[in-house]
C-alpha cells in the first residue's frame, strides 16, 4: 500500500473542521468535504483511508449512528445556498443548508453554470441570460446537486421550476425582503421596485423541503 499524505493517522479521531489532507493526494468521501484545494472533516469520527488504482480516498466514520449527523452531501440532493459572488459564466455560492439534514456546520463551496440556471426551453428563446439577472449576492437560492465539479466546488442546479432564490433583500431597503412576483421578477414591499431574479416556485416551506418537518432550520 503507497502512504497516503494526512495530517492525522489512520484510525485516529477527528472533528468537524478538521483538515485531513490536499485534494492533490486524497479524495473527500462520507463524512468529509472539500474547500480551497483541501479536505476537511465534517463529523466527530474515526479517520479512515480506500485505496484503489486511481485515487486514495478518505473518509470518516461517525462514532454516533445518528443519520443527522451523517452532514454527507451527494448528487441529487435539494441544498439551500447562499451566494457569495456573480461572475459572467457562474455564481459562486456556499451551501448552508441540505435536505434531510438541515443546517451544514461547514458551509462547502458549490457554483451555479448559466447553462444550469434555467431549462433549456427558457433559454432557447433568444434572450441572452445575464447571470446578475438571475441571483445577487447573499440571496438564498434553492437548488440541486448536479456534481462534484472540476475545481472540487459542488455544481449546482436551478433549472427546475421550484428551484431558484427563496429569498432575496430589496436593494434599495436591504432590510426589506423582496416578494415574489413570477418566475423572473420579485418586488421590494416598500418601494415597489421590481428586481430581476430566477425565482424558485414554493409549494413547501423550505423547512418541509430540507428536512420533512416546520421546525426551524
Amino acid at each position: 500500500t503507497k502512504m497516503v499524505a494526512l495530517r492525522f493517522e489512520v484510525g485516529s479521531t477527528v472533528t468537524p473542521g478538521d483538515r485531513l489532507g490536499s485534494l492533490r493526494h486524497v479524495s473527500p468521501g462520507p463524512g468529509t468535504y472539500a474547500r480551497g484545494g483541501h479536505v476537511f472533516s465534517c463529523l466527530v469520527g474515526k479517520l479512515a483511508v480506500k485505496e484503489n488504482d486511481t485515487e486514495a480516498v478518505v473518509s470518516v466514520q461517525s462514532h454516533s449512528k445518528t443519520p443527522a449527523l451523517q452532514q454527507v452531501l451527494t448528487v441529487g440532493q435539494l441544498v439551500l445556498c447562499r451566494v457569495q459572488k456573480i461572475m459572467m459564466q457562474q455564481a459562486n455560492v456556499e451551501i448552508i443548508a441540505a435536505e434531510r439534514v438541515g443546517r451544514l456546520s461547514h458551509k462547502p463551496d458549490a457554483s451555479i453554470r448559466r447553462d444550469d440556471v434555467r431549462n433549456q426551453v427558457s433559454t432557447s428563446t433568444g434572450e441572452d441570460l445575464l447571470m446578475e439577472n438571475c441571483f445577487r449576492p447573499n440571496d438564498w437560492v434553492l437548488g440541486r446537486i448536479i456534481s462534484l465539479g472540476d475545481s472540487r466546488r459542488y455544481l449546482i442546479s436551478t433549472a427546475e421550476t421550484e428551484l431558484g432564490v427563496v429569498r432575496a433583500m430589496s436593494s434599495q431597503h436591504p432590510q426589506e425582503q423582496m416578494k415574489p412576483l413570477n418566475w423572473k421578477e420579485m418586488e421590494c414591499p416598500v418601494s415597489g421596485k421590481k428586481e430581476s431574479r430566477k425565482v424558485a416556485k414554493q409549494s413547501k416551506s423550505l423547512n418541509e423541503i430540507l428536512i420533512g418537518s416546520d421546525k426551524q432550520i
